[in-house]
């Protein structure tokens, strides 16, 4: 739980996730604090993890941003996410059947990130499967964002990014299956 990282981990790995989970410039401080709070026991709800972000920040000015990209690396270490995409992203080709179309909708820069990187090395990979000999396209290599209208009717809308991939069958499978159909 997030009660366990912020009370037990150790200001080294705290800082770490912050960092490599938040991208946050100030981790080792807030890290720091955040120990600090723990020690004293304030580190219960995320009113006091909040508390201990402020005693660590100098400038008072997009300190909503810090909260998000804190909050945001506590919530990725609780929940495992990028291990559980990488396992979900590894698993499509065994799980989708041939003309099958996986759409990744992602809202912020690692996880957009770790999709487009796996989706890249998934293109053009062939698989024989039980469902058939198949291929791995990308639907399209540009992200698709939403438009200005769609932002400006719904704001939590600007970060999204959608990436898709389709599973296609081999051409010698393709023309196999097409003779059998004839007979």
């Amino acid at each position: 739980t997030a009660y366990d990282i912020l009370n037990t981990y150790s200001k080294n790995d705290i800082a770490s996730i912050i960092k490599k989970y938040g991208e946050e410039r100030n981790y080792k401080r807030i890290a720091k604090s955040i120990i600090q709070s723990s020690k004293k026991g304030k580190m219960r709800t995320t009113y006091d993890l909040k508390e201990a972000v402020i005693q660590a920040t100098d400038y008072k000015t997009n300190m909503n941003k810090i909260f998000s990209r804190v909050f945001q690396a506590v919530r990725i270490e609780v929940n495992n996410e990028f291990k559980n995409i990488k396992t979900m992203i590894s698993d499509i080709p065994k799980k989708v059947r041939i003309g099958g179309r996986i759409i990744f909708l992602t809202f912020h820069s690692l996880e957009d990130r770790l999709v487009k990187r796996a989706t890249f090395n998934l293109h053009n990979e062939k698989i024989d499967t039980a469902y058939g000999r198949k291929t791995i396209s990308l639907i399209s290599k540009k992200i698709i964002k939403p438009s200005r209208e769609e932002v400006i009717s719904n704001k939590r809308s600007r970060s999204a990014k959608l990436r898709g991939l389709k599973i296609i069958a081999w051409k010698k499978d393709e023309i196999e299956s097409q003779r059998i159909v004839r007979l």
